[in-house]
């Protein structure tokens, strides 16, 4: 058997080995769980959880992945969230995006440029 080594991302890494770790672990607790409790759809699995509230708000209505995935994982994510929130108005959040990312993003969830655009203001 060959030994995988610890990279901070395993289902058995214990809570506190890293920072962001936990914090990913407990923003996906929280987008799922308040999901859960409100009747929102959701998704709640090992690679990705979220929730859609139908909120004109886009941060009420969003996913959060768990863990680095691989390209093969990302569809499969992908599609799990497209399936869970289908029907849902979609909402993009547009910041330092050129056209072709924002047109290949829309492309992933099949939106045909109906979905909502939010503009991030600029920091600098």
């Amino acid at each position: 058997m060959t030994e995988v080594l610890e990279d901070g991302w395993q289902p058995q890494t214990p809570p506190g080995d890293t920072v962001l770790r936990d914090f990913v672990d407990s923003s996906v607790h929280y987008l799922a769980g308040v999901g859960r409790a409100v009747g929102a759809a959701t998704v709640d699995d090992a690679d990705v959880a979220g929730a859609h509230h139908g909120a004109e708000f886009p941060f009420a209505n969003m996913s959060i992945v768990r863990r680095p995935l691989d390209h093969a994982q990302w569809s499969d994510a992908l599609a799990r969230v497209r399936d869970a929130f289908a029907g849902m108005p979609a909402q993009l959040l547009v910041r330092n995006l050129s056209k072709e990312q924002e047109a290949a993003l829309r492309a992933a969830f099949g939106d045909g440029g109906e979905a909502e655009a939010h503009l991030a203001p600029a920091t600098r």
